[in-house]
């Protein structure tokens, strides 16, 4: 019996070039076995809609965009019964596919199909805060709004740059965000951590915007853990340049601990925001789109929830 695969596609957000080789991807994926169906994106939500309301019905679910495609077609197989959720192959098409470069997924899209239908199945975590799914981060303060100001024809053109590009008009809007996280470790002890802090982000990920780049030893992405990054508001240069020093090293097996930049892996937590601003919402971007959260959050690891193709 033909399996029947369900292909979701950004239309906004795939690369030019990935659009004249659409027919060569559906080609792969009809002579590796596949009845395709496929389904453009016709506005924000819509892969999370269709994605639940159609993908039980289907033996895969391949997601072309970026990760914040991924990110809808995740939600909507968590609305799902456990098991009801086919596996998803991923073609990266967005901008800068973090997830997909920290799991070494092909970055050509030919040769991602041909891993979808040669690849299998493997379990992966994924992220909820204050009812919102995330699959691979979830961040907060300084540069949180440049994923989603740098307009889209910039990302397609210049990539990475036009990131730096949209950064430079933040640099001196950076505000301290006083908060408190109290969370469970992966020992089942607890901890707790409150300052002001800079920018925080809590990941399943080797790598955050293209610049901040995790230990491959300490990074599993189904370990029922997540990590933190919460980086201390610097107060003068000297300050600025250790947590510089810091973030460049967190991808360094051998490094030391710092006191500007807090790391670790916690299983669930919640994280409280302080200032008299928070109480009309906390900003956030998630998987690289727009959120806006209450003051009081809670973050879940959603262990083994979907299954990626590899």
């Amino acid at each position: 019996m033909q399996k029947k695969a369900l292909v979701i596609i950004n239309q906004h957000t795939a690369k030019q070039r990935l659009r004249v080789e659409l027919l060569g991807l559906l080609d792969i994926f009809t002579r590796g076995g596949y009845e395709c169906v496929t389904r453009p994106t016709q506005k924000a939500g819509d892969a999370t809609a269709y994605t639940k309301q159609n993908a039980a019905d289907f033996d895969l679910v391949v997601t072309i965009g970026g990760d914040g495609t991924l990110n809808e077609v995740i939600a909507g197989l968590c609305e799902l019964e456990y098991d009801r959720r086919p596996p998803i192959g991923y073609i990266p098409a967005g901008t800068t596919n973090d997830f997909a470069a920290g799991i070494g997924l092909p970055t050509d899209p030919i040769e991602a199909a041909k891993l979808i239908v040669s690849g299998s199945p493997h379990r992966i975590d994924c992220g909820r805060i204050d009812g919102h799914i995330f699959n691979y981060v979830a961040s907060f303060g300084a540069f949180t709004e440049v994923s989603y100001d740098t307009p889209q024809p910039l990302k397609n053109l210049f990539g990475h740059f036009a990131y730096l590009l949209e950064g430079v008009k933040h640099l001196g809007d950076i505000k301290p965000t006083r908060l408190t996280f109290d969370f469970v470790r992966a020992d089942g002890t607890r901890g707790s951590l409150c300052d002001d802090f800079a920018f925080g982000a809590f990941v399943n990920t080797l790598s955050i915007g293209g610049v901040i780049r995790l230990d491959s030893n300490e990074v599993d992405f189904c370990d029922g853990l997540h990590e933190y990054l919460l980086v201390r508001m610097p107060k003068n240069i000297a300050e600025l340049n250790e947590t510089a020093i810091e973030l460049s090293s967190l991808q360094n097996p051998n490094r030391k601990s710092g006191s500007r930049v807090c790391f670790g892996k916690f299983s669930s937590g919640v994280v409280e925001f302080e200032s008299d601003e928070a109480m009309n919402g906390i900003a956030w971007s998630i998987d690289g789109e727009r959120i806006v959260t209450n003051s009081r959050c809670k973050i879940e690891n959603l262990h083994r929830a979907w299954k990626l193709v590899i």
